[in-house]
């Protein structure tokens, strides 16, 4: 909410007046998406505790999310990067601050 209250950018509806908005009013600030914000950041730590074998389905989860925000008409490609970008960051922050992803070189030492 604080990047959407700086940036103070609409949503799609304010720039394409006839464009579809389904399942929201398309009103209010755009920039940066919440939605991919939080998939972003939940991705990367869920990706941190996973088997690397299955991290692919994690960013995968993340990307529907982004792309379903665009596909209803509520967030512009851009506000969805943003949102991912600050979620990565944020998760990877999370994953620091617990200490993750713990190499198996520090595992075995210690």
């Amino acid at each position: 909410k604080l990047v959407k209250e700086v940036v103070q950018r609409g949503r799609p509806l304010a720039y394409l007046p006839h464009i579809d908005v389904r399942f929201s009013s398309g009103r209010g600030l755009g920039f940066i998406s919440g939605h991919s914000t939080v998939a972003a950041a939940l991705g990367v730590l869920v990706a941190g505790v996973v088997a690397p074998s299955y991290r692919w389905v994690v960013v995968l989860g993340a990307a529907v999310v982004g792309v379903a925000r665009i596909v209803d008409g509520v967030h512009l490609p851009a506000d969805v990067v943003g949102g991912w970008a600050l979620g990565a960051l944020l998760g990877l922050v999370g994953l620091a601050l617990a200490g993750r992803p713990r190499t198996k070189r520090a595992a075995e030492a210690g």
